[in-house]
């Protein structure tokens, strides 16, 4: 019946199943939320591609704020990504130091778990991604959330590895 009826609402399934009464307006509101928002996680597990947000680009479709905070998001990814993939990620930077970023988004913006902010607090730039997995290890702690931790901060801009003057990009630079 709502597929007879799209002419009418402008080809939107969703108007038209509130339009006949199947669907409370804010029953498709949170359902469409849903699915952008697992729209959103499955980029995350993406293996291969790309995508973008361009500030200030608008749709020229019509849109509506879903009401999903970008930072939880992340978080939220990151916290349902894969742990093969997520140590698959890591396991090239296991040599490197790990420096806190004085220019990153605070924490408190991505709702932390407690466990998260404490290994995210003891990055202070005098030990290696592995050295940081090894103490961790070490006192007993679930490796997980450690992993996921890390994971969040390099990809956000918390945390990053320092890189030695023998690793940086050779770069010639010219006078006039």
């Amino acid at each position: 019946m709502a597929l007879a009826l799209l002419p009418k609402y402008g080809g939107r399934l969703g108007d038209a199943l509130v339009g006949l009464g199947i669907l409370r307006p804010v029953e498709l509101f949170r359902a469409i939320g849903d699915q952008v928002r697992g729209r959103l996680m499955e980029s995350f597990r993406w293996r291969r591609g790309e995508w973008a947000v361009v500030r200030g680009a608008r749709s020229h479709e019509e849109t509506f704020p879903t009401g999903q905070d970008p930072y939880e998001l992340l978080r939220d990814a990151a916290n349902e990504a894969h742990l093969e993939e997520i140590e698959s990620v890591l396991e090239p930077l296991h040599g490197r130091v790990v420096e806190r970023c004085e220019d990153g988004p605070p924490l408190t913006v991505f709702r932390l778990v407690p466990e998260w902010i404490g290994v995210l607090d003891s990055v202070c730039g005098d030990a290696t991604l592995g050295g940081i997995l090894a103490r961790e290890s070490a006192s007993g702690a679930d490796l997980e959330p450690v992993y996921r931790a890390l994971y969040l901060g390099l990809a956000c801009g918390l945390v990053r590895t320092k890189v030695s003057p023998s690793q940086m990009p050779f770069r010639e630079s010219y006078s006039a």
